[in-house]
């Protein structure tokens, strides 16, 4: 590959990348060209993608766009999970990991972090974004509907009173 091939496309990866949150550093060593052609589309499905790339070229990038990594990330095969969902790419790759013994997660950087194997099998247990608004949302509505159902009953208690005070009234008219 020509320098000037390779100095464009680390503009392009870098001008891709920008936008991306987080990086999940793999070894796929050994794994079926069928096993990464499905990971690659359960990746793509949830807005994550797969790359192998050249390791100088990566690592050139990484100082360019000033994201630490750990030496180790970047020993033996390396492949990059990409995207902008911690719990998600952590959950996918963790689950890939437990179906395929030979495929590893080495670390992970997002937002400024980097994440150990440990921390990234930890993220992955984490219910979705989804599950937490739901979540959110049912306890800044349960005050809500407590208070509604105190005001109801105390609505309900004043047209019985009501109710007892005429019945009450007609009775004493009539004797």
């Amino acid at each position: 590959m020509k320098v000037a091939d390779k100095i464009k496309q680390v503009e392009e990866l870098k001008h891709t990348l920008s936008d991306i949150k987080g990086f999940w550093f793999t070894d796929f060593t050994g794994l079926p060209v069928e096993t990464m052609r499905e990971m690659r589309k359960n990746l793509r499905l949830n807005s994550l993608s797969y790359r192998v790339m050249k390791k100088s070229i990566f690592s050139h990038l990484l100082e360019e766009l000033e994201i630490p990594i750990s030496d180790e990330w970047m020993e033996g095969a390396v492949g990059i999970c990409m995207g902008s969902d911690l719990a998600v790419g952590s959950r996918l790759l963790t689950n890939l990991q437990k179906k395929e013994t030979k495929f590893k997660i080495k670390g992970c950087w997002f937002e400024g972090r980097s994440f150990s194997l440990d921390e990234v099998k930890e993220i992955a247990t984490l219910p979705g974004r989804e599950v937490l608004v739901a979540q959110l949302l049912a306890n800044l509505n349960s005050p809500f509907y407590g208070l509604i159902q105190v005001l109801q009953s105390l609505l309900t208690n004043l047209s019985q009173v009501l109710v007892q005070i005429k019945d009450n009234r007609e009775k004493e008219e009539r004797s």
